[in-house]
């Protein structure tokens, strides 16, 4: 269950950074990117994340998650697809020489809040 390191990480970067940004007095959503290959249950996030800011500045503050999937591209015949259930085969020609093109994306792309 690493929902709760990763809630509480987010949790701690989104303090430090409005404290360095005085603008913000109270944070109303945190938009967050999160590749599926992280493997991340959004509900499980969320969860964790309400738990860890019960009773602080953060108890109304609500997780946007964007989930993108994961991306491959065939080394052997070079068509691009989307990885299904992370099986690293190419669903055109069965090769399991693969590139991944996307989804491995972590980040808080905004906070957003009243100042």
């Amino acid at each position: 269950m690493h929902e709760l390191a990763i809630a509480k990480n987010i949790k701690d970067i989104v303090e430090e950074q409005v404290k360095e940004h005085n603008e913000i007095k109270k944070v109303e959503r945190i938009k967050l990117v999160i590749g599926n290959m992280h493997a991340v249950v959004p509900e499980s996030l969320r969860f964790n994340f309400k738990l860890l800011c019960k009773d602080t500045p953060f108890e109304n503050t609500l997780l946007d998650i964007k989930e993108i999937p994961v991306r491959g591209e065939c080394n052997t015949c070079g068509k691009s697809f989307i990885m299904e259930n992370h099986l690293f085969i190419c669903p055109f020609c069965g090769s399991i020489s693969i590139s991944i093109k996307g989804g491995d994306e972590f980040f808080i792309e905004s906070i957003i809040g009243e100042e």
